[in-house]
């Protein structure tokens, strides 16, 4: 979060709702921290490990396209014309599991959907012309802004597009979980920054941050991927969890279908 969220907070306890003593590091911009082991240019980076002296050069468009590779492949992500992926999730307080079903079909088309215990709990969806809003409080249209915002979510292979869609800056080399990541800013059109944490081993997204609107206000929201499997060539996180304000929510995918043609009523 920016400190014009946590200002507006407060401070960082206010904004975290957590009173009690914080621990904190530089951040994890070795770039910065660590000045005299990198080496920056107008074409990126290259930066000295501080665990093994190995060096790294780097920049945005090298670290998305070994991304793509390890996903896969150009030629693979190519070839994705629909994808039904079909998710298990435990949300804290809930009376039963939520099972998740998430449908997409180029040209644009996607469906999102939510069921607890037999009943839908919240649906979005858009069927090429028009996009909705659907659950207990009833059904609504989408607006331009959340209409776009949910295409670029919900886009197929949307990774090939990653420099037309956002502008990105790269931080550095920091260690996740015991793992060096590279660390990359991007900017999406309407100015919103998220962080993300590239794997420098397998190349795989790790972990993403932003802050995101909520009918509380803005909250700070993370998600994590783990557990990567190959289903027909391509590879797919198998475990997203989900933390924001405070609630953590863990995705199992159950099941995923590559290129099975999806009948378009089921994005009505």
């Amino acid at each position: 979060p920016s400190t014009e969220v946590i200002s507006a907070h407060g401070d960082l306890h206010d904004f975290m709702n957590w009173q009690k003593p914080i621990l904190t590091d530089s951040g994890g911009f070795q770039i910065f921290s660590l000045a005299k082991q990198c080496k920056i240019s107008d074409e990126g980076v290259c930066f000295q490990s501080h665990l093994d002296g190995s060096a790294h050069t780097f920049t945005p468009e090298s670290v998305i396209d070994d991304y793509i590779e390890a996903l896969g492949g150009v030629k693979k992500l190519k070839k994705i014309k629909s994808l039904e992926s079909h998710y298990s999730a435990e949300i804290p307080g809930a009376p039963a599991k939520v099972e998740i079903e998430i449908l997409q079909q180029q040209p644009n088309l996607f469906s999102f959907s939510m069921n607890m215990m037999g009943m839908t709990v919240q649906r979005q969806f858009f069927n090429g012309n028009s996009g909705f809003n659907d659950g207990m409080q009833g059904k609504t249209e989408m607006s331009a802004d959340d209409l776009e915002k949910s295409k670029t979510e919900y886009k197929l292979a949307s990774e090939l597009n990653y420099f037309d869609t956002y502008t990105s800056s790269l931080k550095g080399i920091d260690v996740l979980d015991g793992e060096e990541v590279y660390v990359l800013v991007r900017t999406d059109e309407d100015g919103t920054n998220a962080t993300e944490y590239y794997s420098v081993a397998s190349k795989l997204l790790l972990k993403s941050e932003e802050v995101v609107d909520t009918p509380q206000g803005e909250m700070a929201q993370s998600s994590v991927y783990q557990n990567y499997k190959s289903v027909k060539g391509t590879v797919f996180p198998h475990t997203i969890i989900q933390n924001v304000a405070g609630q953590s929510i863990k995705m199992k995918l159950d099941k995923v279908i590559v290129n099975k043609s999806i009948d378009a009523s089921r994005f009505e």
